[in-house]
């Protein structure tokens, strides 16, 4: 028992040491092309990623439901070929 014991901190030990967040030093990037689909099966069930299919803005002053000011989101997909840099800049 007491070995089982000893066996059991060390495994616990080594898992705290090497446990902490995951760091990404590369972009994810999705290079499903704009306007195709994607599908994954997982538990005997299909989904379908149809990407981004809704627009929507925010004013600077939102807040959801905690108060919170909503300063970044989780996700989103840029088409590269229709954005432009106008002449002022902008």
């Amino acid at each position: 028992m007491r070995t089982l014991h000893r066996s059991l901190l060390l495994a616990a030990a080594t898992i705290s040491l090497s446990a902490g967040p995951l760091t990404y030093t590369t972009p994810n990037l999705d290079t499903t092309a704009v306007g195709a689909t994607k599908s994954v099966s997982f538990g005997g069930a299909t989904y379908l990623n149809k990407g981004l299919v809704g627009v929507g803005t925010f004013t600077a002053s939102s807040i959801d439901g905690l108060g919170d000011t909503l300063g970044s989101f989780s996700s989103f997909k840029v088409d590269a070929t229709t954005w432009r840099k106008n002449a002022d800049g902008s």
